[in-house]
């Protein structure tokens, strides 16, 4: 029973993080994460396939190693973030309640993603002597 909630649950964040890959606000990879984490649990097959694509499996694999983000990575997510609610609060959201509740989500999850330890750009896990320790800022 475990192993299919688990199992259900990998899909529910993969079809999550899909709808995130196109709608603003919504993050991709945080739920592709999830279903790893999940699919860890119940289906080692589908974790495997996940971890096999090639946009986010090494991102997934990076932070199961080592619980870090690339600078690039977190530059980038910010900078969406920051682009999607500008847009959103000028164009899209018609009211001030709205408004102020974009830019509050917006901040939140920036300040979050900026609390999250950055690799080292030259200390790539895939380049690291076995047990070497990483280096985060």
């Amino acid at each position: 029973m475990k192993r299919a909630m688990y199992a259900v649950l990998g899909w529910v964040f993969v079809v999550v993080g899909i709808i995130g890959a196109f709608v603003p606000l919504l993050p991709t990879t945080p739920f592709l994460i999830l279903a790893a984490a999940c699919w860890s649990k119940s289906s080692p097959r589908w974790r495997a396939r996940l971890l096999a694509t090639p946009g986010f499996g090494p991102a997934i694999q990076e932070w199961e190693e080592t619980r870090t983000v690339p600078l690039r990575a977190k530059l980038m997510a910010i900078g969406m973030i920051a682009a999607s609610c500008t847009m959103s609060v000028l164009f899209v959201c018609p009211t001030l309640a709205g408004k102020v509740c974009l830019v509050v989500i917006a901040a939140s999850t920036s300040a979050w993603m900026s609390r999250i330890p950055t690799r080292a750009v030259a200390t790539a896990p895939e380049t690291l002597p076995q047990g070497a320790p990483l280096a985060t800022t």
